[in-house]
């Protein structure tokens, strides 16, 4: 049997830092892919940066084309805007099963409806009711960190 030959993976995972970002030319070889074919290079990336977090957890977002590996503080306030944003999408998942006329549903479409009427607003209503909860705290977070204030 024939061992089979990996190669090293053309980033190392143990130089990265965070707070620092990966430039454009490093992310095109540790993809292998031009940043110029966008589609492949943003789904190349986006499986870069499952890897980053897999191996280093540290997290990171992109910045046009560069990869910004976030520091503590940085991915805190990140990590809360894309709770925000998943919190806003099941209420708006919650808002348009009031919209579906479940009168010209089959049975067993309006069985599936229900039961995902009930599914979408009862997480709705939990996340609502926890946000409630921690409002203070949230709307401590919600004041980015300097770094990430426009100044224009």
């Amino acid at each position: 049997m024939t061992a089979l030959k990996t190669r090293p993976h053309p980033l190392d995972f143990k130089a990265l830092q965070k707070g620092t970002y990966i430039e454009t030319e490093a992310l095109e070889r540790a993809t292998r892919c031009s940043a110029e074919d966008q589609i492949r290079f943003k789904l190349r990336v986006l499986e870069l940066r499952t890897m980053i977090e897999q191996q280093t957890s540290i997290l990171s977002r992109m910045e046009g084309i560069r990869l910004r590996l976030m520091d503590d503080d940085e991915a805190l306030f990140w990590n809360l805007q894309q709770a925000q944003r998943a919190f806003a999408s099941v209420d708006r998942a919650a808002y348009r099963t009031t919209l579906i006329d479940t009168s010209k549903l089959t049975d067993d479409q309006q069985q599936i409806a229900d039961v995902a009427a009930r599914a979408i607003c009862s997480t709705a209503m939990a996340m609502n009711q926890e946000k409630a909860k921690h409002a203070r705290a949230l709307a401590l977070l919600a004041v980015p960190p300097p770094r990430l204030i426009d100044d224009d």
